[in-house]
């Protein structure tokens, strides 16, 4: 048996300059993105999660409405009128009475349009890496499931995020000198009258 010649081995990168291996990179990278349709799917999937925000907004609506309701209107709107200008008072004041005054029935259709929308984003995501990776497709209802899932799952930690940065917020000013009404109300008054 005779014995091949070895071979020359290339090996990659070796006889290329750098700016050479970048642009090859980027090249590769360029042709990846537009055989996957990346642009294209990416507008499609922010497309429904910013979708969600409509349904979202009006589930805080009415989620402020019922705070307003139980600690009083008044009690929504000291803190918001130390960071709005002076004129908006009455306008922020009466939404906050409006809101209150809103009934309940927004708000299953507020919370199955926000669930329907935001997973719909992560569904079309499955759908790109599915077809991205070339293997079999899920069916229709289990990756809504998987959606979902996801969803719940990113509500859970960001309500479970709020709640340690209230926490922490707390315990950070537990040991700050108490503040009287009367000087908290002449600041508030002072900050609201600064020019700005």
């Amino acid at each position: 048996m005779r014995k091949q010649p070895p071979r020359a081995v290339r090996t990659v990168g070796a006889d290329e300059s750098l700016p050479d291996r970048v642009l090859r990179l980027g090249l590769r990278f360029a042709r990846g993105l537009l055989a996957h349709d990346a642009f294209g799917a990416a507008a499609s999937i922010a497309f429904w999660i910013f979708l969600s925000l409509v349904p979202l907004l009006v589930l805080l609506g009415f989620l402020v409405g019922q705070v307003a309701r139980v600690r009083g209107v008044d009690a929504l709107i000291g803190p918001i009128l130390e960071v709005v200008p002076g004129t908006a008072e009455g306008l922020v004041g009466k939404e906050l009475q409006r809101l209150a005054g809103a009934d309940a029935s927004v708000a299953p259709l507020g919370i199955v349009g926000f669930l329907w929308t935001a997973s719909s984003g992560f569904h079309n995501l499955m759908d790109v890496f599915e077809a991205a990776v070339k293997v079999k497709r899920r069916p229709w209802w289990k990756q809504r499931a998987i959606a979902l899932g996801w969803v719940l799952l990113g509500l859970a930690t960001a309500c479970a995020l709020a709640w340690v940065l209230v926490r922490t917020d707390a315990m950070m000013n537990a040991y700050d000198a108490p503040v009287s009404p009367a000087s908290a109300t002449a600041a508030s008054a002072t900050a609201r009258a600064a020019p700005r």
